[in-house]
């Protein structure tokens, strides 16, 4: 088990380098899946830099994810809103 995190972490940062190399390195995170953003994270000291930029990008996700079901939920809402008020207006 402990050669495929060293295997996967190897992986993701050499994804790493040549994101930055290719670009300022804002785009790292948005390049990496789920699963390589936490064995990115796992890869550096606890507490340190790169372990608070990846909380705040998996939190960033989460809340992009929210977003879009409440979105749906709200679209949901408005059509029973509106059959609602046809039903009762068939039943006056």
């Amino acid at each position: 088990m402990e050669h495929e995190l060293d295997f996967a972490a190897r992986i993701v940062l050499k994804k790493q380098q040549e994101v930055m190399s290719n670009s300022s390195g804002k785009d790292l995170f948005s390049t990496l899946s789920d699963v390589e953003l936490i064995i990115w994270q796992a890869a550096h000291p606890k507490g340190g830099r790169e372990q608070i930029m990846a909380a705040h990008e998996r939190e960033k996700r989460l809340k992009e994810i929210d977003s879009k079901a409440n979105r749906k939920n709200a679209y949901i809402a408005i059509v029973g809103i509106f059959c609602g008020s046809f039903f009762t207006w068939l039943s006056c």
